[in-house]
C-alpha cells in the first residue's frame, strides 16, 4: 500500500480542521455524543478528501503523459514450463 503523500496530509488536515470547526460553530449543543458525531464526521471528510486528490493526481498524470490504462493480452502465448526446476546460483564467496 503506497504512503500518502504531502499534498493528500496537507488536503485531509485541512479539510478535517476546516470541517470541525465548522460543524462546532453550527452545532447547538456542546454535548459529548455531539463532539464525537463531529470529530467522526470531519474525519471521514479528510479521508474523503485525501483519496480524491490521490485520484485526481492519477488522472492528471495520465492525461499529461498520454498513458491508457493496460488491457490485458487475450492472445499472448503462454510460456511452456521449463524442463528443470529454476535455481538461484549464488557466486562464490571468498573471505
Amino acid at each position: 500500500m503506497p504512503h500518502p503523500t504531502p499534498q493528500q496530509i496537507a488536503y485531509g488536515s485541512a479539510a478535517v480542521v476546516s470541517a470541525s470547526l465548522l460543524m462546532l460553530l453550527l452545532s447547538p449543543s456542546g454535548s459529548v455524543l455531539t463532539a464525537s458525531l463531529i470529530a467522526f464526521a470531519a474525519l471521514c471528510c479528510g479521508v474523503v478528501v485525501a483519496i480524491a486528490v490521490h485520484s485526481r493526481r492519477g488522472i492528471r498524470e495520465s492525461l499529461v503523459t498520454g498513458a491508457r490504462t493496460a488491457e490485458p493480452d487475450t492472445e499472448a502465448p503462454v510460456p511452456a514450463p521449463s524442463a528443470r526446476p529454476h535455481t538461484a546460483e549464488r557466486p562464490e564467496v571468498r573471505v
